[in-house]
């Protein structure tokens, strides 16, 4: 689920639901050939040896269906891109271990997973992950959300991060959603300071029901099964604080159902804005209204992606293209400014 900040600071990178790590090889077919890239999995190479704990006991629930998230950066400066992984967790009770894994990038090839020396390992069960420099000291942050609590790391400048989430007041739970997805950190206001998005997902408990019948089959249950959740924007108080804003900004959505979420500025207009994709409902694109509030017009640029007689866009990596001349936004015109990566399911 990250990214598109100020131009004087580092990219944030988005977070995924999963990844592969690959490197290039040469090909020795004819010069036509060569212009398909052609990948080698290198994983065990590298040393990266992570294993999400999808954690269910017989068959899985929304939650346990969610998929863990992973993101990249820089977050030692030494020039090399790490790799934190999101590990999800067990549910039921019955003692398995599991935590997410940062992996350091050694610079020759291999990673090393220094998430307990670094003090990342996570609290919960885990969904996704963003970076992001928040306090402007020149190093990424590291937000992640998970099913409770989302936690805010504060990068120590040494190798290590501390745990910062109560005192920022950023854990995503002020209208009471614990299911969380996607995150973004962006500058809405132009202060100079990165401020937050944490996205929410189903309202799903343990009082929630678990499992559905699909096809005559026991399955998890589809998004449309449960209700909705508010999200939250929190502005950047400058302090090593957030406001929860969410309200006041006009993007209070109590029903709905985030898994990924992108800024930028669509319309060229010199602000970010902020494009929502929920599942099996229609996506939001929140125009930045430049007074620090936005407008929600996804049905009226065509980015809402969704009727009852289609199949549901589920966003889980959101990537916007640039092209040459600004119009519309759409997924399928070459006069469009962008275009998003989608993955689809049938519920």
């Amino acid at each position: 689920m990250r990214q598109f900040v100020r131009e004087d600071m580092p990219s944030v990178l988005a977070c995924c639901l999963s990844v592969a790590l690959l490197a290039a090889v040469n090909a020795s077919e004819p010069v036509a050939q060569d212009l398909v890239p052609r990948f080698k999995n290198i994983t065990q190479e590298a040393h990266i040896q992570f294993s999400h704990l999808k954690g269910n006991q017989g068959v899985a629930t929304i939650l346990e269906e969610a998929g863990p998230g992973v993101c990249v950066a820089d977050y030692n400066s030494d020039g090399w891109p790490d790799i934190y992984f999101i590990g999800g967790g067990d549910l039921h009770g019955r003692g398995i271990p599991a935590r997410n894994a940062l992996y350091r990038n050694n610079g020759e090839g291999t990673f090393t997973d220094v998430a307990d020396a670094a003090g990342v390992p996570g609290t919960g069960f885990g969904l996704g992950c963003v970076w992001g420099d928040y306090d402007n000291d020149g190093r990424l942050d590291l937000y992640v959300t998970q099913y409770g609590k989302n936690l805010l790391y504060h990068n120590n400048g040494n190798g290590t991060f501390t745990d910062v989430t109560d005192k920022a007041h950023v854990d995503g739970t002020d209208f009471g959603t614990l299911f969380h997805t996607g995150a973004v950190f962006f500058d809405y206001d132009r202060d100079g300071w990165l401020d937050l998005y944490a996205g929410g997902y189903v309202t799903f408990g343990p009082n929630s029901k678990q499992t559905c019948m699909t096809s005559g089959e026991e399955s998890s249950c589809p998004p449309t099964a449960y209700p909705g959740s508010p999200a939250v924007l929190y502005h950047n108080n400058r302090d090593g604080t957030f406001t929860n804003v969410t309200k006041a900004a006009g993007i209070f959505q109590p029903d709905g159902k985030n898994l990924s979420v992108a800024a930028v500025d669509y319309d060229n207009d010199g602000w970010p804005d902020l494009f929502v994709a929920n599942d099996s409902m229609r996506a939001y694109l929140y125009h930045n209204e430049h007074d620090s509030t936005f407008k929600e017009v996804g049905l009226t640029s065509g980015m809402a992606s969704h009727s009852a007689t289609t199949i549901t866009m589920d966003c889980l990596i959101c990537t916007f293209l640039i092209f040459k001349r600004p119009g519309t936004i759409s997924g399928t015109t070459k006069e469009a400014d962008f275009s998003t990566r989608l993955a689809t399911r049938a519920d």
